[in-house]
Parts: structure tokens; sequence; C-alpha cells
């Protein structure tokens, strides 16, 4: 839905404008010679941009500005660019991976947006070895919405990071107001003089798009209407996952049967204590940090104080050679120790069945490809926390068996 904007939201807009606009022509600009300007060997050498790398790159950018939202309210946005080099000559672009949603004018990284590219490179590493594939990450691309097509210092210095390492590598900047009915909005970058640093030009370079430039301007409007039909059904099935399982369910089950401990010494501030509480027991502890630093739940305790008295007593009676007794103890203990896991089992059994169903449904939806780290790591996250638990309550079964004494 369309808002008009007010005095001070254009004021806001405006100021905004002039900050990205300025980086357009930074001061170091003046730094640089005639000789920065000559182009390096790759430079200028073209970029082919296939259908699906293409359609993720405005499909997520579309996300976070288009024509249907308020400018003041748009969002650059970043994610990496996977594919190959042909024959030392072209730049094949074959696929682009949402990474993250910034702000009006540039995009902040955090850890588990360094994480999720490290799985990604280590996935694309993977997928080449086995299938013979010479892929691997080729550069980045990000979004200017309504800034047009340039790299500003910060961009450069992203840029120099792909470059120099690979001077195939490219920086693709998308700007929804620029496309129209025969232009793809797209621009694609590099540096003039890479080894120049922050001192060297930027340019625009050949792009060929895969099949043609006509199919993915015909086809992306398709994809577009897509988006704005059905991503809100993705994100609800995102926020049932977050909300309803890892805030409420989650919680609860580890209320009343904890199994995994918490933390109760550090020397961070309270406030870096809650940023981390939530990650912190995703981890397994070896026993001795875990008896330092860590305090297990009560629930937890009991069973394991149980099991201890049990298998102290039935050890005794073995000794004394009682076999009848202890063969009765036993197995009244074991069903002692099974009853006492019967219901975090069966809340284990119902967790994990929902969250299959609906973890299959995402990555299953047809806009999944649309989704950025964040959004994936809700997923990641639960399902760190749910293996960790059931882990631990495998283990708990297992002992509930009593086999050490049989």
């Amino acid at each position: 839905m369309n808002s008009e904007p007010n005095k001070n939201d254009e004021k806001k807009e405006e100021e905004v404008g002039i900050f990205e606009r300025s980086m357009e022509s930074p001061e170091l600009s003046k730094y640089i010679t005639e000789e920065d300007q000559e182009k390096s060997e790759y430079s200028d050498s073209p970029v082919i941009l296939n259908w699906k790398a293409y359609r993720r790159i405005v499909g997520y950018g579309y996300r976070y500005a288009n024509n249907k939202i308020s400018p003041k309210d748009w969002k650059e946005v970043y994610g990496i660019l996977i594919g190959s080099v042909i024959q030392d000559k072209k730049l094949l672009v074959k696929n682009a991976v949402p990474i993250v949603c910034g702000h009006r004018a540039g995009v902040k990284y955090e850890d588990k947006q360094y994480v999720d590219m490290a799985q990604i490179d280590e996935s694309v590493y993977e997928d080449s070895i086995k299938n013979k594939k010479d892929d691997f990450i080729v550069g980045w691309f990000h979004t200017h919405p309504g800034f047009g097509f340039f790299l500003s210092n910060i961009d450069t210095t992203t840029q120099l990071g792909y470059q120099l390492p690979n001077p195939f590598a490219a920086a693709v900047v998308f700007d929804h107001t620029k496309k129209e009915e025969d232009h793809t909005g797209i621009s694609v970058m590099r540096l003039k003089h890479p080894k120049k640093s922050m001192f060297s030009a930027h340019m625009e370079v050949p792009i060929e798009y895969s099949p043609s430039k006509e199919f993915v301007l015909k086809r992306i409007e398709r994809e577009l209407s897509k988006i704005d039909k059905n991503m809100e059904e993705l994100l609800d099935e995102l926020d049932y996952i977050e909300n309803k399982l890892h805030k409420k369910a989650f919680p609860e089950l580890r209320d009343k049967f904890g199994l995994i401990p918490k933390k109760v010494k550090s020397t961070e501030s309270f406030g870096e204590y809650l940023k981390s509480s939530q990650e912190e027991e995703e981890y397994v502890w070896d026993q001795e940090e875990l008896e330092e630093d860590y305090e297990k739940p009560p629930f937890r305790k009991e069973f394991e104080n149980k099991l201890k008295e049990y298998e102290s007593e039935l050890k005794a009676l073995k000794k004394e050679g009682n076999l009848k007794d202890f063969q009765k103890k036993r197995e009244k203990y074991i069903k002692k120790m099974k009853d006492m896991l019967k219901k975090p089992n069966e809340w284990v059994v119902k967790l994990k069945e929902d969250f299959t169903e609906k973890k299959k449904s995402i990555e299953n939806h047809p806009l999944f490809e649309y989704l950025d780290s964040n959004e994936r790591e809700i997923i990641k996250a639960f399902e760190r926390k749910l293996t960790l638990y059931i882990s631990i309550l495998e283990e708990f079964n297992s002992n509930a068996n009593l086999k050490s004494l049989e």
C-alpha cells in the first residue's frame, strides 16, 4: 500500500539521498591519476547472468524496495554470487544467494552472516567436487534502491575482497527504479585497477543474460507477482517455528523436563549475557566445564540422582549374590526410570513431527530461495536446540534400561 510521505519524511529521504549520492564521488577520487584509470587485464571481461541468479537478486531486492513501498521504507539487501570462469574469458554467474537486509543506505554484517557464508562456501566446494564442477563464490550483489549504479567507498572495500584474489569477480547492483520494459535494472561492476586499493575507480562491464535478456524481462514480472501473493504465507510458516515452537513450546518442555544445562558463571555484562544465552545452550560441553560453569536443570538432576541411587543399590545386591532381589528390583527401577521419561519422550515426538512438517513445507515452498541468512537461521537454530535435547534424551532412555547391571 502506497503512502504519501510528509515533509519530515521527504527531508529524511533527501538527507539519505545526499548521503548516498556523496558516495558516488568520494573525496579519495581527487587523488586518482590517469594511470589508475587504466583497466586491469580482466576488468572489462563480460559477465553472463543466468535466469536463476537474476530472479533471486531481483526477487530478494523487491521484498524490501518496490513501488508499493514508500521510498522512506526502502532497504538495501546483500548477497553472494555463485558461478565459474569460462575459458579465462567470461564470468558465468549461475546462482545468487540472499544473505542480509540492511537499512535505507547500507547493510551491516553480523557474526551469523559470516557463519552462513562460510557454510555456503563449503557447500559449493563439496558440490563442485562431487559433481565435477568448477563453481565457487565469484562475487556479490547488493541493491541501491533509487540511488543508481555506482560503488561507494564501502562497496569498493567489499569488491576488493572479491576481486584481488579473483580478477573476474564482479559486483552486481540492482536498482528497481531503473528497471523498465527494456532494462533489467541491473549493472555489473568491477574495479579498474584493484591493486590501487581504495584509490581505484570502478567501471560497468558488459552483461549477457542466459537464456536471453528478453526471457528474463518477461519472466521476472510473473515471479514478482508470486512474491506479492505468496510471500506472507511463507513468512507465516517461519513465524510458527520461531514463535510457536522455539519461543513457546520448547521452553515449556525445558521448564518441565529440562535436560540442557544453563550457564551460571559469566564475566559478561547482563546485556551481553542476554544476547549470548540464546545460543550457548546449543553446544555440548565437556563434563569438567559443565560442572564448573553450568547448572543442570531440576528434572535432569532428579533423574541422574535416581539413576545413581538405583545403580548403587543394585550393585550391592549383585555383589551379595542376591540375584532374585536384584532381578526383581532391576525390573522395578527400569519401569520407574522409563515412567520419568515418558512425558518428555511424548513431547519430543510431537515437537519433532510438527517441526519436520513445517520445515518440509518451507523448504519446498517456491519462494524459499528468496529467504536470507537470518530467515534460514530460524530453522537451523531451532533444529540445533531440538537435536541437542533429543540426543541427551536418547542417552537417558538408554541409561534407563540399566544395561550396565545386566
